[in-house]
């Protein structure tokens, strides 16, 4: 693997855990709200 390879797939990795927690955080407001009314 050449190391710009590597790069870009440990950036790819790290930018998808961003969204994942990004959606997961989401959710969980949206789902405190939605039992709060």
């Amino acid at each position: 693997l050449r190391p710009s390879v590597d790069r870009s797939t440990a950036f790819g990795l790290e930018n998808s855990l961003k969204t994942n927690i990004k959606c997961q955080t989401l959710d969980l407001i949206f789902i405190h709200y939605y039992f709060l009314e």
